[in-house]
């Protein structure tokens, strides 16, 4: 399988990104943060999807890591790659709310209908786990996993049993351990045995039914006989209107039932009397406290209210008309003034101008000086008039507003209040005992009715027990008369009657009554052991048909477990031999690229059946963990290769290092490159931040493509 162009259309940081890719070496270069990990990640994605994790895993998950930053709705992407000389082109959308993937044939356009199970031998038998632990090896993480193991324990039993690679040998096995466990759970020999005892059981049960139907056919035949010898014991003379002993026993028994009536009809009685009593206080009342109705002071304050009203515009008329007249008044002054005073004095001044010099002036003058003072004179009788009229009109609306008042304070001493104030609260305490007297006349029309149902019941009550009473009783009791009455007294002898009753009753039929009685119970009991037995013979057919199936089952199951143990058995021991086969294949692949990468100081690696890794030193083995992290990094990294290499095939698939060669030296980074480049045929997808492999590469002067993805830059170099 080859990869030959990416495009990562809306994926982390990159938008319409299109990548090409070559066989042989991809050296793909770029800073910190120029999305190295990010198109390694799309590759993973591409081949096997993207699941959104919930939960607190959903923080870090690749599904958010790479969701697009601007356009988180177009989370899609594409693959071009070469499977066996033919060209396809994968699609994918991630978004969780539109997942979709579909492959089609580049040569003929037509789409694959790949299920999710067939992307594995659509890929060469590549799955994720072997994707994740073989040809992709991130920073510091070339340590394999343990689903590894069972990916590669699952290959080369797949090869050696099946001689194909498409049957899942593990999931049978994980089958077949799971069928067993539920075989063996199932129990099947307790629940036989359980079934035995219970079918034991119940055919005991049967015989015991069968002599318990003997037994109660048996009873019932002596309780006819003894029930006729009963009855002839028990033959007495009977009250009218009994037709039977039983009639008439069960009358004796409601005695205690009419007793507790007679109780309730006293009670009844009591409360009846109760609320009479209740019903009388309040007529008394009623009769005593005469209603007093607070429309007559509701009508009296509307009075005054418009006596106040009326007071108050005759006092602001009155106000109107006084500020009116001393206007008109002072007006009449001025004027007096304005046409006497000036014709007084100009004919004053005249006067003494023209006096013993011209008689016909002087007594021009004097008759000006005349005139002015009749002028002036005129004016101040007029205002004098006026003021005797307004007086006059004054007192009359002074006596209209004195009545006005009267009429207040009579309606005040009306109610004996002192103010309006005093009036308005005896008129709340009116409405309160209005209030109070409506509620007593309701209340007392409650007890009237309260009273015809307690008649209604004490009627009903006394009707009944009268009619208990009135039976004939009195005739085994001379000394009790038939009661006509509930009077004191009469409910103690009607007891001490039905007690002797009772007694007499009961000396006559204790003979007989004792052993029918007992045949009675006897079988009753009977009755009850058989009704308990009911449904036995049933069981017990249910029982013997289970037993019968479980035991056909049991053998079945059993002879399934035999061939499921042998199955298990058969696939461990062949997996212990075809892995001691596969592992020597794997021991000498895997030291030989050891010691191409570690060049040649490691040369001898053995690899148990849980991939534990062991480096032969001189005479003995040491874990692969006593040796340094390089280069526990180096044999890890030839673990996989040798691996990938067996399970798909000498470079069928392209490797992808992402900065993993992190804590190799010089040395080991050249030799690792020289072992990918001129030792291994395949594609190498080969992520890196520094410029270290570059340099090496172009050491060895070779063909191999280089990315620059700050440049967005692809060429090939020699």
């Amino acid at each position: 399988m080859r990869l030959k162009e990416l495009r990562l259309n809306d994926f982390g940081k990159f938008h319409n990104k299109s990548i090409l890719l070559k066989d042989g070496i991809n050296l793909i270069y770029g800073e910190n943060e120029a999305g190295k990990s990010t198109i390694h990640s799309f590759i993973k994605g591409m081949l096997f999807g993207i699941e959104k994790l919930r939960g607190r895993a959903s923080r870090e998950d690749a599904y958010v890591k790479f969701k697009p930053w601007d356009n988180p709705g177009s989370y899609s992407g594409s693959l071009d790659l070469e499977v066996e000389e033919k060209q396809f082109r994968i699609l994918r959308s991630f978004d969780k709310n539109n997942k979709n993937c579909a492959v089609i044939d580049l040569e003929t356009g037509r789409g694959l209908d790949l299920k999710p199970d067939g992307f594995m031998k659509f890929y060469g038998g590549l799955t994720e786990a072997g994707y994740r632990n073989t040809i992709s090896i991130e920073q510091l993480k070339a340590r394999t996993e343990q689903e590894l193991v069972e990916e590669v324990r699952n290959y080369i039993t797949n090869l050696s049993l099946s001689k194909s690679n498409e049957v899942d040998v593990t999931k049978a096995l994980n089958f077949l351990q799971d069928r067993r466990k539920e075989l063996e759970a199932q129990q099947l020999g307790g629940r036989l045995s359980a079934l035995e005892n219970e079918i034991e059981e119940g055919l005991k049960l049967e015989v015991k039914t069968d002599g318990l139907t003997l037994q109660l056919k048996e009873t019932e035949e002596q309780e006819k006989i003894l029930k006729k010898k009963k009855d002839l014991a028990g033959s007495l003379e009977l009250p009218e209107g009994f037709p039977t002993m039983k009639a008439y026993q069960t009358y004796l028994e409601q005695f205690p039932v009419m007793k507790e009536k007679y109780k309730s009809y006293k009670e009844v009685k009591n409360q009846r009397d109760l609320l009479q009593e209740k019903q009388s206080a309040a007529q008394k009342f009623l009769q005593e406290s005469e209603k007093e109705s607070g429309a007559v002071i509701r009508k009296q304050l509307e009075n005054l209210d418009t006596l106040k009203f009326e007071i108050s515009t005759q006092e602001e008329k009155k106000a109107i008309l006084m500020k009116d007249r001393e206007k008109e008044l002072q007006k009449d002054k001025k004027r007096s003034l304005l046409y006497g005073m000036p014709l007084i004095i100009i004919s004053i001044m005249g006067f003494f101008v023209y006096l013993g010099k011209n008689n016909f002036f002087t007594g021009l003058c004097a008759a000006a000086l005349l005139f002015g003072l009749a002028v002036y004179l005129a004016f101040t009788r007029r205002v004098h008039r006026k003021k005797i009229n307004y007086n006059q009109n004054d007192s009359k609306s002074e006596k209209e507003i004195s009545l006005l008042k009267e009429k207040v304070k009579d309606i005040l001493m009306q109610f004996q209040a002192e103010d309006e104030r005093t009036l308005k609260k005896k008129y709340e305490e009116a409405l309160r005992r209005e209030m109070e007297h409506d509620h007593l006349q309701k209340q007392k029309k409650d007890y009237i009715e309260q009273m015809e149902l307690l008649n209604k019941r004490i009627s009903a009550l006394e009707q009944e027990i009268l009619e208990y009473g009135s039976r004939s009783l009195w005739k085994f009791n001379t000394e009790v008369s038939e009661i006509v009455s509930l009077e004191d007294g009469v409910m103690e002898k009607l007891e001490e009657a039905v007690i002797q009753q009772k007694q007499y009753l009961a000396r006559n039929q204790e003979l007989s009554a004792g052993e029918y009685e007992n045949c009675r119970i006897r079988k009753e009991k009977l009755r009850w052991e058989l009704l308990s037995l009911e449904g036995n013979e049933e069981k017990l057919l249910q029982n013997q048909e289970l037993y019968e199936e479980l035991k056909q089952k049991k053998s079945e199951n059993d002879l399934e477990l035999e061939a499921v143990k042998l199955s298990i058995e058969t696939i461990n021991n062949l997996s212990v031999d075809i892995h001691d086969s596969f592992g020597r294949k794997l021991n000498t692949f895997a030291s030989d690229l050891a010691g191409q990468v570690t060049g040649g100081k490691y040369m001898d690696i053995k690899i148990d059946e849980k991939l534990n890794v062991k480096v032969g030193q001189k005479d003995n083995f040491v874990l692969l963990d006593k040796l340094s992290a390089g280069t526990i990094e180096q044999l890890y990294f030839a673990l996989r290769i040798a691996i990938s290499d067996l399970i798909y095939g000498p470079g069928a698939m392209p490797i992808l290092l992402d900065d993993c060669f992190a804590l190799y030296d010089d040395n080991r980074t050249r030799a690792v490159l020289e072992f990918l480049t001129k030792k291994r045929q395949g594609q190498v997808l080969l992520f890196t931040c520094h410029g270290r492999e570059k340099v090496i590469l172009d050491g060895f002067q070779i063909k191999y493509h280089y990315i620059d993805l700050s440049v967005a830059a692809q060429k090939s170099e020699d």
